[in-house]
C-alpha cells in the first residue's frame, strides 16, 4: 500500500462515463497494477499525491491507491460551461481513438470541470461525463434570460425589447421566437408594451416549454398621425434596424440553432412579415423554421429570389372569418382578404414555402388565442415540449 502524505490536496469526483462501473484502485501507477479497491462510480476520493502521467494517487474509505486519472473529475461545481460550436464527441478518454459515450449537438451548453489534458475538456452533457476536443469548444460569456426593456439602436432607429427565457435547456438545441405585435395609437393599447402581462407572458411559456427564447419587438417607428405606431410603414427602415438587432441577439446567444427562428406577429406585424421580412433579404434571417401569421398578412408586390434555407419555411395564415373591412385603420383592410391573398401568393406566385390558411369560425378583429395558434403551428414543425 502506498504512504499516505500529510496533507491532501483535491477532492475527486470518481465515475465512469460508459457503464457506471466501478473505478479499479492499483498497487501501482499503470494499468497492469495490483488492484487493491475500488472507488464505486459517483463517490468522493481524496487526492493525496502528484499525477504519474494519467495516474493519480487517492484515498477512498481508508483504501490508498492509483486511479486512472481520465475517470476523475474535480467534485462541486462545474468550472465554467462551454458550447459546441459544431457536433462533437464525447469519449471515454482524451483521444480521438477512445471510445464514444455521447454526442454534443452543435450549439449545446455543457459543463466543464477545468480539467484538461492536451487540447480534451472534461466536459458533461446530459448528465453524462467524458472528453471532448477543445477546439469544437467556446466559452459561454452569457445565457439567456427574462429581461424587459431592453434598449437597442442602429443606425437613425432606436426601440426596445422583451426577453423571456424561463426554463430553457441550452444542453438541448435552443431556437429563437420573435413577436411582432400590431398598429397601436397609445401604449395601454400594446399588448407589447405590457411585457409582463397574461397575453406576453402565454407566449413566451409555449416559447420556452420548446426550448426558445422569445424576443417581443417593439416598432422603432415614430407615431404617425393617421396610423399611429407600425410596423409595416416605412419598412425598409424598420426592416434595416430588425435585421441589426437579430444578428445582435444570434451575436450574443451563438449556441441558438441558425435553423430554429420562428416568427410571430398580429395584424399590423404580419403585415411587416410577409411584405418585407419573407420578401426581402431573406438569407439574412430566415435559415428554415417558419411563422405564426395572425390577423393579416398581405402579399408583398415581389419576392426575392429564395435561398434553399427560406424553402423550408413552413408559415401559416390564421384570420377569423368575419375579419373584414371597417374594424380596422385604413378601415378598408380586410384581414381575410390579405390573409388570403398572402398564403396564395407564397404558395403559388414563389411555390417555396410550405405555406397553410387556417379559416376560423367568424368573428372580430381581436380575440385571437397566439398561444393556442402558435402550440399548433410548433407542433406541426415536430418542435416538441420539453415540459
Amino acid at each position: 500500500m502506498a504512504a499516505v502524505p500529510a496533507a491532501a490536496t483535491t477532492q475527486l469526483l470518481a465515475l465512469s462515463p460508459i457503464t457506471l462501473s466501478p473505478i479499479a484502485l492499483k498497487s501501482r501507477p499503470w494499468s497492469y497494477g495490483t488492484v487493491i479497491g475500488t472507488i464505486p462510480a459517483g463517490s468522493i476520493a481524496t487526492a493525496v499525491g502528484p499525477r504519474e502521467g494519467e495516474w493519480i494517487l487517492v484515498s477512498h474509505q481508508g483504501t490508498v491507491g492509483w486511479a486512472d486519472g481520465t475517470h476523475l473529475v474535480p467534485a462541486g461545481d462545474a468550472a465554467a460551461r462551454v458550447y459546441a460550436t459544431s457536433a462533437a464527441s464525447l469519449r471515454e478518454r482524451p483521444r480521438s481513438t477512445a471510445a464514444a459515450v455521447g454526442v454534443i449537438p452543435s450549439g449545446a451548453v455543457v459543463a466543464t470541470t477545468g480539467v484538461m489534458s492536451g487540447e480534451w475538456q472534461s466536459v458533461r452533457c446530459a448528465g453524462t461525463w467524458g472528453w471532448a476536443y477543445g477546439p469544437q469548444l467556446r466559452t459561454l460569456t452569457e445565457a439567456p434570460t427574462t429581461r424587459f426593456h431592453q434598449a437597442f439602436t442602429a443606425g437613425d432607429a432606436s426601440s426596445v425589447y422583451h426577453v423571456y427565457a424561463d426554463g430553457l435547456d441550452l444542453v438541448k438545441p435552443a431556437g429563437l421566437a420573435w413577436f411582432f405585435d400590431g398598429d397601436y395609437f397609445s401604449a395601454d393599447r400594446s399588448r407589447v408594451l405590457r411585457p409582463d402581462g397574461t397575453e406576453m407572458r402565454g407566449i413566451a411559456a409555449e416559447a420556452n416549454r420548446r426550448n426558445c427564447v422569445l424576443v417581443a419587438v417593439v416598432t422603432p417607428a415614430p407615431y404617425e398621425t393617421g396610423y399611429g405606431y407600425t410596423w409595416w410603414r416605412n419598412r425598409p427602415r424598420n426592416g434595416a434596424w430588425y435585421r441589426q438587432l437579430n444578428a445582435h441577439l444570434r451575436g450574443r446567444f451563438p449556441f441558438i440553432s441558425a435553423a430554429r427562428q420562428w416568427m410571430i406577429g398580429y395584424s399590423g406585424g404580419p403585415e411587416f412579415i410577409s411584405m418585407h421580412l419573407m420578401a426581402e433579404r431573406q438569407f439574412e434571417v430566415w435559415r428554415g423554421a417558419g411563422a405564426t401569421i395572425v390577423g393579416g398578412g398581405t402579399p408583398p408586390a415581389s419576392v426575392d429570389s429564395t435561398s434553399p434555407s427560406f424553402r423550408r419555411v413552413q408559415a401559416t395564415w390564421h384570420v377569423n372569418g368575419g375579419d373584414v373591412a371597417g374594424e380596422t385603420i385604413p378601415p378598408t383592410w380586410s384581414a381575410l382578404s390579405a390573409a388570403t391573398a398572402g398564403e396564395r401568393r407564397y404558395r403559388e406566385g414563389s411555390s417555396y414555402l410550405r405555406t397553410r390558411l387556417n379559416v376560423y369560425p367568424t368573428g372580430g378583429h381581436a380575440g385571437d388565442d397566439f398561444r393556442a395558434l402558435l402550440a399548433a403551428d410548433l407542433d406541426r414543425a415536430g418542435w416538441d415540449r420539453l415540459r
